[in-house]
């Protein structure tokens, strides 16, 4: 669960998501996540960059290798 909260709080520090607590009719605290809305743009550049970032690890089949 710290890793779902981790991610919930980078997409919030991204202006992404948003989280509000209501209280139930029990008396149940309930958490209520919004995406909010954005674009992206998806260019060359965009992808060129990402590719740089991108890690694969060694026991992953790589393209064109003999199967």
């Amino acid at each position: 669960m710290a890793r779902a909260r981790k991610g919930y709080e980078q997409l919030a520090a991204a202006g992404l998501v948003t989280a509000s607590l209501e209280l139930s009719e029990d008396g149940k605290v309930m958490n209520y996540y919004e995406v909010k809305p954005f674009v992206f743009t998806l260019t060359p550049e965009v992808i060129a960059a990402a590719v740089e970032t991108l890690t694969v690890s060694a026991s992953a089949e790589q393209p064109g290798a003999a199967r």
